[in-house]
């Protein structure tokens, strides 16, 4: 009896978090190293675990290089995951032009990183210039919190200039464009 091996495009309609699990090793290696575990895709709004022991410092909080990757990761996902919903995926580059991060308060145990996405004139605009010329920019944000720090029902509508959990604030313009 032969095993079907299943593909990637079977895997990503099936479960999208096992998808990135699978893809993003593969085709950004240091998501590995990182250690990073997509937990959650759901009402456009991704979230990735970010194991402490993986990311540390010397001083046993998150490493900024780490939790500047993360955030970054968490917004370049989240934007492949979008463009694979409308069926955009082949020959498509998806690169970071700009960025900034803070670092409000350390992390000290397992955080998540969360990205929400854009609203809704912010996307119309991206898929406007991408269906006009198949390139587009969109700016995204995302922030890390520590794990037991997050409330599954609140999270979604909490407004993160006033959340005193965040231990990580990233904002970065995003490219995307067809080779």
């Amino acid at each position: 009896m032969t095993k079907r091996i299943i593909t990637m495009d079977e895997l990503w309609q099936s479960d999208p978090c096992t998808y990135l699990r699978e893809w993003l090793p593969r085709e950004i290696p240091i998501s590995a190293s990182l250690a990073l575990e997509p937990l959650s895709w759901v009402n456009e709004m991704l979230q990735l675990k970010v194991p402490l022991e993986a990311n540390r410092n010397h001083m046993h909080s998150g490493f900024g290089g780490s939790l500047y990757t993360a955030s970054l990761l968490v917004c370049w996902s989240w934007l492949h995951l979008q463009l694979r919903t409308l069926g955009v995926d082949d020959g498509v580059h998806i690169v970071i032009q700009k960025a900034d991060v803070q670092y409000p308060k350390p992390l000290l145990t397992d955080g998540i990183a969360i990205c929400r996405g854009v609203d809704t004139t912010a996307w119309a605009k991206f898929l406007k210039s991408w269906q006009r010329y198949q390139k587009g920019r969109i700016t995204l944000s995302s922030e890390i919190k520590p794990m037991d720090a997050i409330d599954p029902i609140m999270d979604s509508r909490t407004d993160a200039r006033t959340d005193l959990s965040i231990t990580t604030q990233f904002i970065g313009d995003f490219v995307v464009y067809r080779a």
